[in-house]
């Protein structure tokens, strides 16, 4: 929710980027979970909580403002028919890898592969243009 909330205090200019950024803020805070101490753990869960409420406003809200219109009820169900089938595999790999290596070790893996992926859509220049403002007068 704070997350969520400061989004409507601060806005980035390119609402991908920040989302896109965000997400990998919280990458690194699930890497931090791996590491044991309570204070680091903690400030891991207060980083991946933030930037979920953050990220996932800002790139719904592009997603749906750039999604032509006639096909976003199509895109929405491929997205959703994506989290429903991908996050119980990804659960039961991340149980697997936990079961047969240290703990720390899947934390730092998937914290660290969703850190990597949000290099490439960062890195696009069609993604990185995106502003859902308005222009004003010049």
């Amino acid at each position: 929710m704070i997350g969520a909330l400061t989004v409507v205090r601060w806005r980035p200019r390119h609402e991908a980027i920040g989302g896109f950024t965000a997400l990998m803020v919280q990458g690194a805070g699930i890497v931090a979970l791996g590491i044991g101490s309570p204070v680091v753990v903690g400030v891991g869960c207060l980083a991946i909580g933030c930037t979920a409420g953050f990220a996932s406003t800002l790139l719904s809200s592009t997603f749906a403002a750039t999604a032509a219109p006639d096909y976003l009820g199509r895109l929405g169900s491929i997205l959703r028919l994506g989290d429903d089938c991908l996050m119980p595999a990804a659960m039961a790999m991340f149980g697997l890898i936990a079961g047969i290596l240290p703990l720390w070790v899947p934390f730092a893996m998937y914290g660290g592969a969703m850190a990597l992926l949000m290099i490439m859509p960062l890195r696009n220049p069609q993604l990185r243009a995106i502003s859902l403002r308005t222009q004003g007068p010049s």
